[in-house]
């Protein structure tokens, strides 16, 4: 259980992922402060009592700043971010303010206190889509979407700040994280389905993706806060799964019988996704539980 000195401010506390990190940090006896824009997550998201600020950390800098200058935490986690691929493509700078401008503003605010742990959701999108699967925390970074280039400035910016000021910043490089009021692909075959509709696949469904069950993502949250290790890790299930293989699994869960509408495919996505979470095991003592069939 946490101490009285255990103080957390949460990024994104509203949303998908943010929720799920929040409820668990409230049940083990955090004391947490939510911090959210409110542009896709909700409070109700959040199961537990904790006081939840409506900010934005790309605009809202200076108020960012009092905020934790308030509160003190011990610790952040930072989740808050524009995370879809295509959005960034068709919107590359507003991706970059948010999540380039924001991370450097959290960061700026746990130095303003003194300074502190930081763990950083950072993406699979940083790495080089020909790099060799399954792939290592090694592997040559060069995304080909605007989000994953701005991801992967914030990881700079969190070593950057972890060399020159007491800030101990950890990046988690998730897969394709999904479960409860996730909006993957996974929770959209499944809603789709269950309404008697086809999904529609983008490309010829032969593209593959380590999807990672939530409750996994915020077990890895929790371990990472615990320890000083700095750097980047790898959270996933080291295993891939194509589409149309996903697309079977959720229809036999489901018993849906039509097959899908096909799409053409998007621009700035990778082909194949399966991260070795190796390292993730030796630094954390983590390792996924949840299969994707159980998941499902």
């Amino acid at each position: 259980m946490a101490t009285e000195k255990e103080r957390i401010i949460v990024t994104g506390g509203c949303g998908f992922i943010g929720s799920h990190l929040v409820t668990r940090l409230l049940r083990e006896g955090y004391e947490v402060l939510v911090i959210d824009n409110m542009s896709t997550g909700k409070p109700e998201n959040i199961q537990g009592s904790c006081a939840v600020n409506k900010l934005d950390v790309f605009t809202d800098g200076k108020k960012l700043k009092k905020v934790f200058q308030k509160f003190q935490p011990d610790v952040v986690f930072h989740l808050a971010a524009q995370k879809v691929v295509q959005s960034s493509m068709e919107n590359p700078i507003l991706d970059a303010q948010e999540n380039i401008l924001g991370s450097i503003h959290v960061l700026d605010a746990m130095r303003a206190i003194g300074g502190g742990r930081v763990v950083f959701a950072s993406t699979a999108a940083v790495y080089d889509p020909s790099a060799r699967v399954p792939i290592q925390e090694t592997a040559c970074v060069r995304p080909i979407s605007p989000y994953g280039v701005s991801k992967r400035s914030a990881e700079m910016y969190m070593w950057n700040y972890s060399e020159h000021y007491p800030i101990a910043a950890i990046s988690l490089r998730f897969s394709n994280a999904y479960g409860p009021r996730g909006t993957n692909a996974v929770n959209m075959f499944i809603e789709l389905m269950l309404k008697g509709e086809s999904p529609t696949i983008f490309g010829t469904g032969e593209k593959t993706r380590d999807f990672i069950f939530v409750d996994d993502i915020v077990e890895a949250y929790l371990r990472a806060m615990k320890t000083s290790w700095c750097g980047e890790l790898n959270i996933a299930t080291d295993t891939e799964t194509s589409i149309h293989a996903l697309y079977k699994l959720v229809a036999a869960e489901t018993t849906y019988n039509q097959g899908p509408l096909f799409g053409e495919d998007r621009e700035g996505e990778i082909f194949r996704s399966r991260l070795d979470a190796t390292l993730a095991k030796e630094v954390l003592g983590w390792q996924a539980k949840v299969s994707v069939q159980e998941g499902i």
